[in-house]
């Protein structure tokens, strides 16, 4: 299971890499230049895109910590 949790994260950090990038800079890919009017919301869809992906991988391999079990 872990591996199908692993395999999301790595386009999921290069969404965030890429909005990264657009979001400062305001450069897109040149095969994406054509559909992109406006580089900054690209870069925030980016984001927002790649996010989930990684706080998934997180959470599902228990890197932050949870409640022990006597709280609950």
């Amino acid at each position: 299971m872990s591996w199908v949790v692993g395999t999301g994260t790595l386009p999921g950090l290069l969404a965030i890499a890429w909005a990264i990038v657009t979001l400062r800079t305001g450069w897109v890919a040149p095969m994406a230049r054509r559909y992109v009017a406006w580089p900054h919301l690209r870069g925030l869809a980016d984001l927002l895109t790649g996010s989930p992906a990684v706080l998934r991988s997180l959470f599902c391999s228990r890197l932050p910590p949870s409640v022990s079990w006597d709280v609950r």
